[in-house]
């Protein structure tokens, strides 16, 4: 899973990468799949803040 920063929106996704893009995938499915082509990230830069690591969850 990656941090990323999709124009002025953070965000964390599993990213596959595609022929022509790529494709991030919400672990909350609630959440639609994103699809980016080369083209659409020239118009809406999507940059790799960083890799997650570890994830925490607090139960009350």
């Amino acid at each position: 899973m990656l941090y990323l920063l999709i124009g002025d929106e953070a965000t964390v996704k599993k990213v596959y990468k595609l022929d022509n893009g790529i494709e991030l995938v919400a672990l909350n499915p609630s959440y639609p799949t994103k699809k980016f082509t080369v083209t659409d990230m020239k118009n809406t830069p999507v940059q790799v803040i960083g890799v997650v690591k570890r994830l925490y969850k607090k139960i009350d």
